[in-house]
């Protein structure tokens, strides 16, 4: 019989895996799940969407910590303009390092029958503009002809 972790306060095992003290072995082998009733518990669409959400919050919190570093590496750099000595090149390749630096953001997986449908719509889209490009250089082929004569 699969087993799925209970609904406690959205249940422990999310409770756990939010904390982040363990990796997601250690928390299927504390909860008793397999590797089978843990995925089916992630493929819920309860779960899913608060673990999405969550990720996209966590995302969301790293760009501001990140912007708010920005600001005091702009600040330091000004500091630093016109020191020439090793440690401000150390200080300025690190501030440069945060003001570049660029968060990757959680990407919201879609089903398998979803990211069909979008790439079939996305070929046929690429299709009709093909045609209306080769359509559109024939038009002006055409009136280059005429203008010609």
């Amino acid at each position: 019989m699969t087993q799925t972790p209970t609904n406690e306060p959205r249940d422990a095992f999310m409770a756990d895996l939010i904390k982040g003290e363990q990796d997601v072995a250690a928390l299927m082998e504390k909860h008793g799940l397999s590797p089978e009733d843990a995925a089916a518990w992630a493929r819920e669409p309860a779960n899913r969407d608060c673990l999405l959400s969550l990720s996209a919050l966590a995302d969301l919190q790293a760009q501001v910590v990140l912007s708010r570093h920005r600001l005091l590496a702009v600040t330091a750099l000004l500091r630093l303009a016109h020191r020439e000595d090793e440690k401000a090149d150390i200080m300025r390749r690190a501030c440069m390092d945060v003001m570049s630096a660029d968060l990757r953001r959680a990407a919201r997986p879609e089903a398998p029958a979803e990211t069909d449908e979008v790439a079939k719509d996305t070929a046929t889209l690429i299709e009709r503009l093909r045609s209306e490009w080769k359509r559109d250089d024939s038009a002006a082929d055409d009136a280059d002809g005429e203008a010609g004569r």
